[in-house]
């Protein structure tokens, strides 16, 4: 059983405005019986920058980590996933409790011949790690590799079409 519900952001629909029709989002959930909700989202000109955008050869996923296998096997999936989506290799990597690090992420990626690096936190609010521990590894990354840019994209918790994920899952 599967049952697809696509969410749009519309100038038309006031509480759901649109900046532009550059900024309209569309969300897709799929819904598998009662097992739980897979999702993917499509999102056009809503708070990306140029290095969201295309214009990198290497996606560094980076999660928190956890002392459950599990949790990480599950990052470790969705990086997959990622991949199969977008047109860069996507790496996995964890602040914490976890491997591969982050250095150890962009090492790899400098070794697979990128020469631009995007990281993608898989964080949804600002907070300690996503203020001081992130860009202090980027910046130590980027100490590394002198030669590569590497890139943060900003956090994705109060983009449209999260907000517009969640209202979905409610039925809304």
């Amino acid at each position: 059983l599967l049952e697809e519900f696509v969410v749009v952001v519309r100038p038309d629909r006031p509480r759901l405005r649109a900046r532009t029709d550059a900024d309209l989002v569309e969300v897709t959930i799929q819904r598998r019986g009662a097992l739980g909700i897979g999702h993917s989202r499509k999102v056009d000109a809503v708070g990306t920058s140029t290095a969201t955008r295309g214009h990198y050869d290497a996606v560094i996923l980076i999660a928190h980590g956890s002392r459950s296998e599990a949790a990480n096997e599950a990052h470790a999936n969705v990086c997959k996933q990622l991949n199969a989506r977008v047109s860069a290799p996507v790496f996995p990597a964890f602040l914490e409790l976890a491997e591969p690090s982050l250095a150890g992420a962009v090492d790899a990626a400098v070794e697979s011949g990128a020469v631009k690096v995007v990281v993608l936190p898989y964080f949804l609010h600002p907070g300690r790690h996503m203020e001081r521990d992130i860009p202090a590894l980027i910046d130590q990354a980027r100490e590394a590799h002198p030669t590569v840019s590497i890139e943060c994209t900003p956090l994705f918790g109060a983009d449209h079409g999260v907000v517009d994920l969640l209202a979905a899952q409610l039925g809304e």
